[in-house]
């Protein structure tokens, strides 16, 4: 019985789970405000994936985090709000163009600007999504957190999801066709606990491609009506 059954067996058990405060990844809080959210530090700066992927002479000066309203980053360093509201911010951890080290020494090789790593669950990530939308007070408020991976790792990051979480509130299988007419299945499973979700999904996008969300439940929906409310009509 592979991993996906497993946890669909035991989602069946499962009772539904009593309001709670919102779900957390690393420091980050679904519902922080956008000032909190950027007292905080780059969450992996004194980990082994910082090591490994920028080498021990890394400057914390060359990682900062921008934001979809700032607009006068570099290239490599801008990050977008697509998909978001006129009134939405996404912020993303960036590195700037550094020179590669090995044993201390330069050697001279000029990596470019972009997407800082960091670790969430079983892969890593340097395209890690941090959107923020305003409350009723109109406070910027994260309403989601979002990133990408290859779905070789579902199960890792199945397994990983569940040893933090617990049980999934829910998991459910599509089975879905692409254009030569092939099927794969898709796994859905999602944590819920009242005021947010985390959820997986298998395949997005393309086949070979999962996503992990994290939706604080009352903020996403508000910002998805306002996103959808700006939408151009329909051409009739």
């Amino acid at each position: 019985m592979n991993k996906l059954a497993i946890a669909f067996a035991i989602a069946c058990l499962a009772t539904v789970a009593h309001a709670a405060d919102p779900y957390t990844f690393r420091d980050y809080k679904l519902g922080m405000t956008l000032d909190e959210f950027k007292a905080l530090p780059y969450p992996e700066l004194n980990e082994e994936i910082t090591k490994k992927s920028y080498g021990s002479e890394l400057d914390p000066k060359t990682i900062r985090l921008v934001c979809s309203d700032q607009e006068n980053e570099p290239y490599g360093m801008k990050v977008y709000g697509h998909g978001l509201a006129p009134t939405g911010i996404r912020c993303m951890w960036r590195h700037s163009e550094y020179t590669s080290h090995l044993q201390g020494l330069s050697s001279g090789y000029k990596n470019p600007a972009g997407g800082a790593w960091i670790s969430v669950g079983a892969i890593n990530s340097q395209e890690v999504e941090f959107d923020f939308g305003p409350d009723d007070a109109g406070v910027q408020r994260l309403y989601r957190i979002h990133t990408t991976g290859p779905n070789s790792r579902f199960d890792a990051e199945l397994e990983a999801f569940t040893t933090k979480w617990g049980k999934p509130t829910s998991v459910t299988q599509e089975d879905l066709q692409n254009g030569m007419g092939n099927h794969f299945a898709s796994g859905h499973v999602k944590w819920q606990n009242g005021v947010s979700t985390i959820e997986l999904i298998q395949r997005v996008g393309d086949i070979n491609t999962m996503s992990i969300s994290y939706y604080h439940d009352t903020l996403f929906t508000q910002a998805a009506a306002r996103a959808k409310a700006q939408e151009p009509p329909p051409k009739l």
